[in-house]
């Protein structure tokens, strides 16, 4: 999902781009790594700076996006780790008096139904919830029956999609 991200940004013509991570939980960490590795793929230095902690929420979205702003060479796109932190950081932008999409892209993660409905509507990535629950209740119940799970269950793969609305858009450089 974040390399779906990341190279819709750069398609665009983003080079400055951000991470805000939102702390431990779930596969957060992950996001970070896959940041970090879809930069490196695409020969883009990433200051520190531009990797910035935000705390679970729309204030620590609103405050890790504060913090970037502040920093004399702004990122123009920035990847949320989900789509509440990223709300918070559309806020931020705003009312630093900056356009989104037009002065700096937005993106969320997870395709909450509430992406679509904030202004702008926000750039995420769709992850098909009820499959993977689908399939690893599928798997704890053969697990409960001692059965062994084929390899090919042994991990769960499914692709996300990446869901393009009015958060993003060539920067204005």
């Amino acid at each position: 999902g974040i390399e779906a991200l990341f190279n819709h940004l750069f398609d665009l013509g983003h080079r400055r781009i951000s991470d805000l991570d939102g702390g431990l939980l779930g596969d957060i960490g992950e996001r970070r790594q896959a940041f970090l590795r879809c930069a490196s793929n695409f020969g883009l230095e990433v200051p520190t700076d531009y990797l910035q902690k935000a705390d679970d929420g729309l204030a620590g979205g609103y405050q890790a996006m504060g913090r970037l702003l502040s920093l004399p060479d702004r990122p123009t796109a920035v990847i949320a780790a989900d789509d509440i932190i990223a709300i918070g950081a559309v806020k931020a932008a705003l009312e630093d008096g900056l356009r989104v999409p037009e002065d700096i892209s937005i993106t969320g993660f997870d395709d909450l139904e509430l992406a679509q409905f904030i202004h702008p509507s926000l750039t995420t990535v769709r992850q098909p919830v009820g499959v993977l629950v689908r399939q690893s209740l599928d798997a704890l119940l053969m697990l409960i029956r001692h059965q062994s799970l084929p390899e090919a269950q042994s991990i769960l793969r499914i692709p996300p999609t990446l869901i393009v609305r009015s958060s993003t858009a060539a920067p204005a450089e």
